[in-house]
């Protein structure tokens, strides 16, 4: 699985793409805490997330947990139908702010700060 990040204001968006299963679960989680930084909010871009297995269910829901101790909120988006229904089946779904991709990209706008820091 590649896993790609972008910044948005207060919110790291986490991209993977290909299988999330137990072989990368040590790969996510070392690519989130050595990202996630200040920001107290993840967004998972689940678009190119072609399986979910209970070890990378297991991991989000950790991430979730992290996210929760510093206030902040766990979103995904881009969901295709198999995997929702693999959280849906695992009784997850509750857990998890679905919202659309264009809701990331309205929630987390950039103000001029950020873009003078960046450059």
């Amino acid at each position: 699985m590649e896993i790609t990040k972008e910044i948005k204001n207060d919110c790291l968006v986490v991209r993977p793409d290909g299988e999330f299963v137990f072989d990368e679960v040590a790969k996510f989680e070392a690519f989130v805490k050595q990202n996630i930084g200040k920001n107290k909010n993840v967004a998972i871009d689940c678009k190119k997330l072609t399986f979910l297995d209970s070890s990378g269910m297991g991991s989000m829901v950790k991430l979730l947990n992290m996210v929760k101790q510093k206030a902040g909120t766990l979103y995904l988006f881009n969901l295709n139908e198999d995997v929702r229904k693999i959280i849906e089946v695992a009784d997850l779904i509750s857990f998890f702010k679905i919202i659309k991709e264009s809701e990331i990209n309205s929630m987390f706008v950039e103000d001029v700060d950020d873009i003078m820091r960046r450059l």
